[in-house]
């Protein structure tokens, strides 16, 4: 039960928003977007984004969620190697902003929310990062972290990209034991490297 409670937790609703610029790079600037070897990550495409993810995980659709992911998830990867208490996976879920926000405003919204949501936070990494939104090279926060839900319960890691498309904002996460003892943390934030909105 523990390892689905976790689950819950990756979805942070945003309320009162500000406006800020699109976040797009200098249109000058070089992108190359991220592709990862086929032979050990799979396409998952979805009308609003795409995302490569480890062969050897099971795709959860949005018509396939149950309860214990959040109502904002659209699809979830589990791995098929589970840990004592945590299963990693990776999940996508899409916020309503109301109004047009740059991913990197976004991204600093969720994660302030992710602070006051999580006990012991800690933040581990920051990078500034390039992902495509419909063909364009956007600017937003890569940022891995570590905390738990309640005070007793385990430490999970989590790695985090966040972009928006009009009104929207879509968050992907990847969540896994930090003491997994099968290594699936770097192909889990190689995944996330690969996010994109269509």
């Amino acid at each position: 039960m523990k390892r689905f409670t976790i689950l819950l937790m990756s979805c942070f609703l945003l309320i009162g928003c500000g406006l800020s610029p699109s976040g797009s790079l200098d249109k000058t600037s070089t992108f190359t977007p991220t592709i990862l070897p086929s032979d050990q990550f799979a396409f998952f495409e979805h009308k609003e984004f795409r995302i490569q993810y480890p062969v050897s995980f099971e795709t959860l659709k949005q018509n396939q969620l149950e309860s214990k992911f959040s109502n904002k998830a659209l699809v979830a990867f589990l791995s098929n190697q589970k840990s004592e208490f945590f299963t990693s996976n990776i999940i996508i879920e899409e916020v309503d902003l109301g109004s047009n926000v740059s991913s990197e405003v976004f991204a600093e919204s969720i994660i302030e929310n992710n602070k006051k949501q999580l006990n012991t936070y800690q933040e581990l990494d920051r990078k500034i990062t390039s992902a495509l939104v419909s063909n364009i090279p956007t600017t937003t926060i890569l940022i891995r972290f570590n905390g738990r839900l309640e005070l007793s319960s385990d430490l999970v890691e989590y790695v985090q990209v966040y972009l928006t498309k009009e009104n929207k904002g879509y968050i992907a996460t990847s969540a896994y034991d930090p003491q997994d003892p099968f290594l699936e943390a770097d192909k889990l934030i190689d995944s996330l490297k690969t996010f994109q909105l269509n």
